[in-house]
């Protein structure tokens, strides 16, 4: 009678022993983890909806030609006629004031006359100019609201084409800007011969 139960004894045995031989060996690959899907800034921008971006640390690498290059930084704040203006230098020595009314229009403070003058506008539309006296110039028109630029950082479209003018009427520099992004090409350094596109990017 008794060896019916050692048989049972002997088989509970063997399957604890064989149980552990399931579990997971350590030399197992991990379950591979599918890449987390991300936004280039440089490309598609910080989804801000603005044609400027204005956060402190913000800056703007522009690349041209040979040693052709400048960036502009976002570095502080100021205070002109009531309205604060966030200070946005140029490693080449140049200093815009700007600041983006309620509405979304982006405002330059012009040191020299006192005035504030439009930079970009919120809602362009072709052809729209308007007054605007820093950089030498007298006027600035949009040319485009759904221009396409490449770089050889990106393939730009629905992008804003702004041009200035001098008290002539002869076209100076040229700009480019992306929503969520700012300017994303000039020639502002030498109008008509020299083009610079920004290939990097800090956007908080």
């Amino acid at each position: 009678m008794k060896k019916p139960l050692i048989a049972i004894v002997l088989l509970i045995a063997a399957s604890t022993t064989l149980i552990p031989s399931c579990k997971k060996k350590s030399s197992d690959p991990d379950p591979v983890t599918p890449p987390v899907a991300t936004t280039s800034t440089i490309c598609d921008g910080n989804g801000s909806g603005t044609f400027y971006p204005l956060t402190l640390n913000n800056t703007w690498h522009y690349q041209g030609t040979g040693t052709n290059a400048f960036t502009n930084t976002v570095t502080g704040t100021t205070v002109y006629s009531s309205n604060t203006y966030f200070t946005v230098e140029s490693n080449l020595g140049g200093t815009m004031y700007l600041r983006k009314t309620t509405s979304g229009d982006i405002m330059a403070y012009n040191t020299g006359t006192s005035t504030e003058q439009m930079l970009v506008p919120a809602s362009p539309t072709t052809g729209q100019s308007w007054v605007y006296t820093l950089d030498f110039a007298a006027t600035r028109k949009v040319i485009s609201t759904n221009a396409s630029l490449n770089t050889s950082s990106c393939h730009y479209t629905g992008c804003l084409k702004i041009q200035e003018f001098d008290s002539s009427g002869a076209g100076k520099a040229v700009m480019y800007y992306k929503k969520g992004i700012g300017m994303i090409s000039t020639d502002e350094i030498w109008p008509g011969y020299l083009v610079t596109n920004l290939d990097a990017t800090t956007l908080h």
